[in-house]
């Protein structure tokens, strides 16, 4: 095997007392981005038990990175709503053994499509991807929940509930400035 020298630039590594707030706080200034138009990865890294989801998702009392993105995204919107018009849509799709399922299609309906990535002008895409248009962060929560519910989960050796796959919740914002109609 070749092997290859690779240089990765990290941004920040938390360590086991950082709380959940302290991790938000480096990603918010992401969302504003979102409105104006930027592209967006919000993306937790770890092995098995690393606290993946929980930073992602957190729980009812201590909400992960996600929730608080997401009510603070409505919360900017509604705040911009005098200048500016915002469509949100969500998608959720599960890589599994090396195959992407819509989370959002029970499996039995699913059959016999095959959903591959692909790059298109607007950057990377899933064709036939369910999006639901969602109004407020109750929707996206409801969204998430059925989607949750078509995932695939199998024991690990280090976790017995682990998912063993990798989650995506793709939010899409499309910003219309209601002087100029320009889209973003």
């Amino acid at each position: 095997k070749q092997w290859y020298q690779r240089r990765v630039r990290v941004e920040k590594v938390y360590n086991m007392e950082t709380t959940q707030e302290q991790v938000f706080r480096d990603t918010e200034p992401l969302i504003l981005s979102v409105l104006d138009g930027y592209k967006v990865c919000i993306f937790a890294y770890g092995q098995t038990g690393s606290g993946k989801t929980y930073t992602m998702e957190g729980t009812k009392d201590s909400p992960g990175v996600n929730m608080r993105a997401l009510t603070t995204l409505f919360n900017l919107a509604q705040e911009r709503s005098n200048d500016y018009a915002f469509e949100i849509s969500v998608s959720v799709l599960e890589i599994y053994n090396e195959t992407i399922r819509d989370l959002l299609v029970p499996p039995g309906k699913a059959a016999g499509i095959k959903y591959e990535i692909r790059q298109g002008p607007n950057g990377m895409y899933v064709p036939e991807l369910t999006s639901v248009q969602v109004n407020s962060f109750s929707d996206v929560i409801k969204v998430m929940e059925k989607g949750n519910k078509h995932r695939s989960y199998s024991a690990t050796n280090m976790n017995e509930h682990s998912s063993r796959s990798h989650a995506l919740l793709s939010v899409t914002v499309t910003t219309t400035n209601l002087i100029s109609g320009v889209n973003t």
